[in-house]
């Protein structure tokens, strides 16, 4: 993906897709980071999208200010209605490039980004803004995907050439879909001590949420941009698609269904 640019986001903006990231929340995403905020922190939330995340953050801040940031401005209409919805006044959004970053050196005591530098290619640059509106002491967290490590149940081929789409649109916009595997030596090469590297995995919701979960993820290729750039690019036929769609279709009716995603966390310190 460019440095600026919106159009190249290889998953898409559709409703479908922030219905998928809408399932994220503070509890399953920031868990491995939460003894480093305060209730009184800073918050940055890097790539917020829907903002499901960004208010948990905020939740736990009471005290504090919470920003989240996206590069796709109208994402955050519906962020700040959740937000006044919940009733959680000490957070705010606005659209910003990562790259570029519209805040003053030593702004926030904490940032968060998950499965946003799988999207960048220029990701050194990236850290050194974060480096900079970080304040001494304060903690980064990032949390991003391994792709080749997917796992899914049944062993249906069909499924797996979901994944097999989306890392070919990751890849022909620049990023890496493996780029977990790289979050600690990203850290250490941009200026970051106290690094902490753990696993963990991104699974279907249970309960009513697990249909949702597969079906809105399946429908980025259904109907959104990832689909429509496949064809393009001749990654798929549209008879494989629709093939590919059935499978996960199917898998949100199997009660014995499952997949996960494997993410690399990581913490670094701001001497």
């Amino acid at each position: 993906m460019s440095e600026a640019s919106l159009s190249d986001y290889s998953l898409g903006h559709e409703s479908a897709f922030l219905g998928y990231l809408r399932l994220r929340n503070a509890e399953t995403s920031v868990r491995f980071a939460r003894d480093r905020i305060r209730e009184d922190s800073r918050i940055l939330d890097c790539g917020c999208g829907p903002g499901s995340i960004t208010v948990g953050l905020a939740e736990w801040a009471p005290k504090g200010q919470t920003v989240g940031i996206d590069i796709n401005g109208a994402q955050l209409v519906g962020a700040q209605a959740m937000a006044q919805a919940m009733g959680v006044e000490n957070v705010s959004f606005r659209e910003a490039n990562l790259f570029d970053l519209p805040f003053a050196d030593e702004s926030f005591d904490f940032v968060f980004a998950q499965t946003v530098f799988c999207h960048i290619p220029n990701r050194d640059r990236a850290m050194r803004e974060i480096h900079r509106v970080l304040s001494s002491g304060g903690h980064v967290a990032l949390r991003d995907i391994i792709n080749e490590q997917v796992v899914i149940l049944p062993g249906d081929a069909r499924l797996q050439r979901l994944n097999r789409i989306v890392r070919q649109g990751i890849i022909s916009t620049g990023g890496d879909p493996d780029v977990g595997r790289v979050l600690g030596p990203l850290l250490q090469h941009n200026g970051f001590e106290a690094i902490e590297v753990s696993l963990d995995w991104e699974q279907a919701p249970r309960g009513e949420q697990r249909a949702d979960y597969f079906c809105n993820l399946v429908e980025t290729l259904a109907s959104g941009s990832l689909g429509a750039r496949a064809l393009e690019k001749g990654w798929c036929t549209r008879e494989e698609r629709d093939e590919i769609v059935e499978a996960w279709r199917d898998l949100a009716r199997d009660p014995f269904g499952c997949s996960g995603l494997p993410l690399v966390q990581a913490l670094g310190r701001k001497a």
